[in-house]
C-alpha cells in the first residue's frame, strides 16, 4: 500500500509541474494572425499544445520593416513565445523604410523642392530638371547616353507614389532642331552658309551678304533683334534672319583753282541720287569752261555725273577756267 501510495504521490508532483507550463491537458490551442498595417505575420501551424515554443515570421511589404511582434496586443521581445493555455492572436508592428535619392543632372538646374530621401508614404511630384536652350524630357530610373527614345518613356519618374527602394534618377534632355528662314531685305540679300534644314541651339553661323551695287549692310536682325557683324548664334527658337541695308555716300571734292563752287552743286551722293545735274562755278576775270574728271582736263563730265557710275570711287571734279583775255 505504501508503494501505491508513493506512485501516486509522484503522478501528482509531476502534474503539479505540468500545470505550471499549462501543458497538463495535452489539448491544442488556436493561433491566429491578427490584421496587421504594411505587412503580415506568418506562423508554421494555426494551433499548437499549451507549453510549446512558437516561432513568428513576418513578411512587410514592400518599402516596410518589421518593428516588433504583438501577443493578444503586448509587445513581445523577440520573435517567439510559449503557447499558453488558450488561444492567441498574433500581429505585428511594420513602420516605413527611408530611401535615398540621388539625382545625376548632367549640367541640368534642380529645383530645391526635389526630396533626397522618401518613404513609400511619399507622393511628392518631382520637378521636371531644366537646362538652357534644351527640351527636358524628365526623370528617368535608367541613362541612356544616345538620344533620348521613346520606349524610356516606361522609366520615367515624375511622382515618388508607389515606388520603393533608393533612387538614382538621371537627367534626360535633348537639344531640339530649330528651322532658319532668311528674309530678303531691300537693297540686297543674305545667305547663311553651312545651314542644312537643321540648327541647334548654340551654333554659331556666318552669313554671306550681298547688297545690290551702291549699298551696303547697315544690320543683321535675328528675330527682330540686332547681332553684330555677320554672324550669329542660334537662340532657343526657330530664326527669323533679316537685313537692312543703306545706300553707299560718295563724298565729292571740288578742284576750283581759286574760283568759288555753286551753292547747289551737292557735297556728296547716292546711288539713289540718280544722274545729277552740275551747276558752273565761278572765278572773277575767267570764263568756266566746264567740269572734269581729271586735273589735265581731258575727261569732261559733260556738266553732270551719273550717281551710278560712281559708286565704289572717290571723285573728285576739277573745274576749268580760262582767262577772258584768253578765251574766243
Amino acid at each position: 500500500m505504501k508503494k501505491i501510495l508513493t506512485l501516486i504521490l509522484s503522478a501528482a508532483l509531476i502534474c503539479g509541474a505540468l500545470s505550471l507550463t499549462a501543458c497538463a491537458d495535452g489539448k491544442e490551442y488556436s493561433v491566429l494572425c491578427g490584421n496587421c498595417e504594411n505587412g503580415c505575420v506568418i506562423v508554421a501551424d494555426d494551433s499548437a499544445k499549451a507549453g510549446e515554443k512558437v516561432i513568428l515570421a513576418a513578411r512587410p511589404n514592400a518599402g516596410y520593416k518589421l518593428v516588433s511582434y504583438v501577443l493578444n496586443g503586448e509587445v513581445l521581445n523577440g520573435c517567439s513565445f510559449v503557447m499558453p493555455a488558450k488561444d492567441v492572436t498574433v500581429s505585428a508592428n511594420f513602420e516605413a523604410l527611408t530611401y535615398s535619392i540621388t539625382y545625376v543632372a548632367d549640367g541640368c538646374t534642380v529645383s530645391g523642392d526635389n526630396p533626397d530621401s522618401y518613404t513609400t508614404a511619399s507622393t511628392a511630384i518631382l520637378n521636371d530638371p531644366q537646362k538652357e536652350g534644351y527640351e527636358t524630357c524628365g526623370w528617368y530610373r535608367y541613362h541612356n547616353q544616345s538620344e533620348f527614345e521613346q520606349d524610356m518613356e516606361d522609366y520615367r519618374v515624375t511622382s515618388l507614389e508607389g515606388l520603393y527602394g533608393d533612387l538614382t534618377l538621371y537627367a534626360k534632355y535633348y537639344n531640339p532642331a530649330h528651322t532658319i528662314t532668311v528674309v530678303d531685305g531691300e537693297n540686297g540679300w543674305c545667305y547663311v552658309e553651312d545651314y542644312y534644314y537643321e540648327a541647334f541651339y548654340g551654333e554659331t553661323y556666318n552669313v554671306d551678304v550681298n547688297p545690290d551695287n551702291g549699298y551696303y549692310l547697315e544690320s543683321l536682325f535675328v528675330n527682330g533683334t540686332a547681332v553684330e557683324g555677320t554672324s550669329f548664334t542660334v537662340p532657343m527658337a526657330d530664326v527669323e534672319l533679316t537685313s537692312s541695308f543703306k545706300p553707299i555716300v560718295i563724298d565729292i571734292n571740288y578742284e576750283l583753282f581759286g574760283g568759288e563752287n555753286a551753292e547747289d552743286n551737292p557735297a556728296s551722293f547716292t546711288v539713289e541720287d540718280g544722274r545729277i545735274t552740275l551747276s558752273d562755278a565761278t572765278k572773277e576775270g575767267f570764263v568756266f569752261c566746264g567740269w572734269y574728271l581729271d586735273e589735265n582736263f581731258w575727261y569732261s563730265a559733260y556738266g553732270e555725273i551719273d550717281a551710278y557710275d560712281w559708286l565704289e570711287k572717290p571723285l573728285t571734279l576739277y573745274a576749268q577756267f580760262i582767262a577772258e583775255d584768253e578765251f574766243y
